[in-house]
């Protein structure tokens, strides 16, 4: 694993899914995170499983698969090593914890992100098994401070713990009428339909099948609204990405499924409403991006969601998935009430979610884990 520059200021970012096979929201805040540095002081590189190549101007080192992926996380030359989440599944896990092992042994720094609330009860195994990941993690980083209490509950120690923030890139702005009017255009979109935006992954726990199968049941409430899915569930366990293909197909009047885009901008723009039901979720970029492009959104009560939507305030909660199509129904008959929350929501997010508040926490973090008493 090559490294340039000091050893001494140097981090590996090790992702486990690839960020040249899809932009997500942690590929694309790895990505956005290790641009923040530059110019810095450290010296940043990145590694996933998959191709090797270049992604918005930063060069990924790709690996042939886990087994590969943890071997040169091991033996990497840089002085921390940053996983950006805990790995998917118990092999790879075993994997990430072996690497993590021999890196504490050669004196190596390691700190996790654990991108989504719910991830460090569910990925860490036994309760022996969370202390030796918490003993090998200098730092461990959440994205909502509802995870910390994760930790308590398995007794890992959580003084180590870290809250960091997701920034939004300067472009991510509300649409003008005539720029979200060419957006659907240029996409294929209908002019004449409210659209409603699912953008995310297609697996289990955000719900995408559950909503899907809600709104079909709602034909004549949704007849003038159109639910729009853009992502995918390549690589996932939990994937519902066929099931969600094929109710898509039996429903075109009322629902549309469209491959994941490295440019979600496009969509953004295009439509009127957001949507996320997860059951559990961290700080989601894509619910950060749509609000700071000034859609209304709604979203499920969970920790990693209300941290970031304030309801009725900044966007709406809703519980059940027929709490979401009321909310829905809500938000696209009172047009003034829609604009109002995207409004509120871009405002909130020009505030507390900047690339420079992304910059300051890893810069931070890193001078933190390289001094003597870390």
């Amino acid at each position: 694993m090559p490294s340039y520059g000091s050893p001494r200021r140097s981090v590996a970012m090790v992702l486990p899914y690839s960020p040249l096979k899809q932009l997500a929201g942690l590929e694309f805040a790895t990505v956005q995170a290790a641009k923040s540095l530059t110019g810095s002081g450290w010296t940043i590189s990145m590694h996933s499983v998959g191709p090797s190549g270049c992604v918005d101007g930063v060069a990924i080192e790709g690996s042939d698969g886990f087994l590969t992926l943890a071997w040169k996380a091991a033996f990497s030359s840089s002085a921390i090593v940053h996983f950006m989440e805990i790995w998917p599944n118990w092999p790879t896990r075993w994997l990430q914890l072996a690497a993590g092992i021999v890196l504490r042994l050669r004196g190596r720094k390691v700190a996790t992100t654990v991108a989504t609330f719910g991830n460090i009860t569910a990925r860490t195994g036994s309760r022996l098994e969370a202390r030796l990941w918490g003993w090998i993690n200098t730092r461990i980083v959440g994205l909502n401070p509802q995870q910390r209490d994760e930790l308590a509950a398995l007794s890992v120690p959580t003084h180590t713990f870290r809250v960091c923030p997701r920034g939004v890139p300067d472009a991510f702005t509300p649409p003008s009428p005539s720029q979200r009017a060419a957006a659907r255009t240029a996409l294929t979109l209908p002019h004449d339909k409210i659209l409603i935006l699912f953008l995310g992954r297609f697996v289990r726990r955000k719900r995408v099948i559950d909503l899907a199968e809600e709104w079909a049941r709602k034909p004549a409430l949704t007849r003038d609204w159109l639910l729009v899915f853009v992502g995918s569930g390549e690589g996932n366990d939990d994937s519902v990405e066929p099931q969600l293909r094929a109710l898509v197909h039996r429903n075109p009047e009322s629902m549309m499924m469209r491959p994941w885009t490295n440019r979600p901008l496009h969509y953004l723009h295009a439509c009127d409403l957001f949507v996320l039901p997860s059951e559990r979720e961290g700080q989601p970029n894509a619910l950060l991006q749509a609000m700071a492009c000034g859609l209304s959104v709604i979203v499920s009560p969970s920790p990693g969601l209300t941290h970031i939507v304030e309801n009725g305030s900044t966007g709406l909660h809703a519980q059940s998935l027929e709490d979401v199509l009321d909310a829905i129904a809500r938000l696209a008959t009172h047009a003034e009430f829609r604009q109002r929350l995207g409004a509120n929501a871009a405002r909130y997010v020009t505030g507390a979610h900047t690339m420079r508040d992304v910059r300051r926490f890893h810069k931070g973090l890193y001078e933190e884990m390289s001094g003597p008493q870390s």
